[in-house]
Parts: C-alpha cells; structure tokens; sequence
C-alpha cells in the first residue's frame, strides 16, 4: 500500500531505468469495454477508505476495507517527460462505513510514466450518494512499477487533519471475467404512480450488460459489478427510432444465506440525463445467475421512473 511518505518526490531521483514506454499498454487477457481503448479495472480487496483526523489532529479515524466496484482507463497519449496519461471514468463503487452503503461515482485521470524517475499521480472528482463532488489527488509521487495495476492513496486535504482518503489498489478484469447478459422480457416505466393519478407509459426494452464478479469482504454478500449498459426502448414501429435510449453502470448485490438482493445503476439517457435507479434491498435473488429487480429513481412513488429488469446470461 502506498505511505503518506511516499508523497513527496525528490525529482533528481534516479530508479534505474523505469522508464514507461510509449502507447497503451492492455495486458494480454484483458479487453476494452465501453470504446475503443477503454479497459475495465476492479477494485482489489486492499482497497479501503478512511474518514477522520490525520496528525497534527486528533479525532476519531474510521476505517473500513469494505469497498468494492469498478471503473475504466483510457490511454489518452504521452507527453515528452515520457508520462502516459489516461482518464479514469464510469467510477462504479460501494463503501460500507458503520453499516450503510454509500455510492461513490466521477471520474478523473492517471499519470504514470518518467524518463528518469518512474512516478504516478491520481486526481478523482468523486461524489458519496447525493453529496457534491470533492478532489481527491495522490500528488505526483514515487510509484507505478506494477502498472497495469494501480496502488496509490488519494485524499482531499493531503492527509493533514480531517480529510478522507482512498486507498486504491485495482487490477483490469480478465476478458473471461466479464459476463454477457441480454435484456430481453425488461419494460421501462415513466409517469405517475401511486399515490399520484396522471398517465403511464410502458415500453418493452432490449439491450445487454455485462456482469463482473466484485470482490467481497463480507462472506454474506456477493457483489457484481454491472458494466457497459446500453438499453433501449422498442417503438411500437420496428422502422422508428427507440423513444428512449440509456448507458450507464451499476452494482448487483445479493445474499443467498438471507434471500435479499439490490440493484443500484446510474443511467444516462439520449437527453445526456443522469438518473440513479436502485432496487433497495428487497426478497429476490434466488434465481441467480439470472437477474430480475424492479428498480426506480423515487421508490415508484407519484411521478417517477422505473425499469422492471428481467436479464438472462446470454
């Protein structure tokens, strides 16, 4: 794991020759998903995320190493100090802190590289449930070696006094690991439901996902990670353009032993529009590997979205 030491980079050093070559290196095994370029990483299970007061401070430090998700990694060129940048999106993860998820999304960029010393800095604008998003920076520090694998801390304050800080330790996802679903039995819902009277639309929908197995802290939860969406609504006229369209990602969570299940997604539709839909934790999962969850932006209450998600491995 990376050390609060290790932040500060004396720009003289020399590691030898660990240089980072030029162009986008995708480890054999692995593939892009979501474009051209893009490769699927999945947070390891040294991952952890810590709220409190750092020194000079003293106030109570929580830890949890409860996280898992995913997020991808887009080669975007190199620069002439030998630095290759990438941008970081579709940040797809859950904290548990004190016994309650949290959704964490954003996106930032990566830099890895050096002609003479080998370094590595992380920035990520990320957002905790419906909270703005902060700035989280590792600062440009010594590091890198394993790359394609990612081990580095991110804070918003420098780890000085309160702050919060991630530490990530991710890997890509083996091509192997990624699960193909399709969607086919799914409707999508938008109007006004109980207690709320106005109309109702229903739309059959098609499409696909992919699903990923997450790595797991708790032995009583299985957690996948739902990557690549793209669903759209069927037009009552085979010729016409589907009404709505919707990419995005999300975390599928269930629990044999308790026979509960939830399904938490951020979609984006063809008005650049993002709603998070989530199940809630609900009866359900029992017939996994298929997926079926009922999930909505406002608990299916007055006017709201939903989609009644019926998916099958494909």
């Amino acid at each position: 794991m990376t050390t609060l030491a290790s932040r500060l980079v004396l720009a003289n050093l020399f590691l030898g020759c660990l240089s980072v070559s030029g162009g986008a290196q995708v480890p054999q095994g692995m593939r892009p998903v979501g474009g051209a370029g893009e490769v699927l990483y999945r947070l390891d299970l040294e991952t952890t995320y810590s709220r409190g007061c750092y020194p000079p401070c003293d106030c109570l430090l929580v830890t949890t190493e409860d996280v898992y998700g995913t997020f991808t990694l887009r080669f975007e060129g190199s620069d002439v100090r030998g630095l290759r940048h990438y941008r970081v999106g579709a940040v797809n993860w859950i904290v548990t802190l004190e016994g309650e998820d949290h959704r964490v999304t954003g996106g930032g960029t990566y830099v890895v590289g050096g002609e003479l010393a080998l370094t590595q800095r992380l920035e990520l604008d990320l957002a905790l449930d419906a909270d703005p998003a902060q700035h989280f920076d590792s600062g440009p520090i010594v590091g890198g070696s394993g790359f394609p694998g990612i081990d580095i801390a991110v804070s918003v304050n420098g780890m000085y006094c309160y702050d919060e800080v991630y530490e990530i330790v991710a890997s890509p996802v083996p091509a192997g690991e990624v699960r193909p679903y399709s969607v086919g039995g799914t409707s999508y819902e938008e109007g006004c439901f109980p207690p709320c009277r106005c109309m109702i639309r229903d739309w059959p929908v098609d499409g696909a996902y992919g699903l990923v197995p997450l790595s797991a802290f708790d032995p009583e939860w299985q957690h996948f990670g739902l990557v690549h969406v793209r669903w759209s609504t069927l037009p009552s006229n085979p010729s016409d353009p589907p009404d709505r369209r919707f990419r995005g990602f999300g975390i599928y969570s269930r629990s044999p032993a308790l026979g509960l299940q939830r399904l938490a997604a951020d979609l984006t539709d063809q008005d650049e529009i993002t709603r998070r839909f989530d199940s809630g934790v609900v009866t359900g999962g029992g017939g996994f590997p298929s997926i079926d969850a009922d999930l909505s932006v406002g608990g299916f209450y007055c006017f709201d979205y939903a989609f009644l998600l019926r998916s099958r491995p494909r």
